[in-house]
């Protein structure tokens, strides 16, 4: 399966100013989507669990 993201892309959340920008550390598949794990790069906060679809909608990737 193809995904759109990769291990080490980094994102921050849309219509926000002050969030701390998280990482993708791990990639899974389902038959439906690709599912990402994301920790924050600061270690501040939990991991967060989303699939491509989610990810597309609730974060901009940041271009390095």
């Amino acid at each position: 399966m193809e995904t759109k993201f990769k291990i080490g892309d980094v994102f921050t959340k849309k219509h926000t100013r002050d969030t701390i920008p998280i990482e993708i550390y791990e990639i899974s598949y389902n038959v439906i989507e690709p599912i990402y794990k994301l920790k924050p790069i600061r270690l501040c906060g939990g991991d967060v669990i989303l699939g491509e679809e989610a990810l597309i909608e609730l974060y901009n990737k940041i271009n390095k």
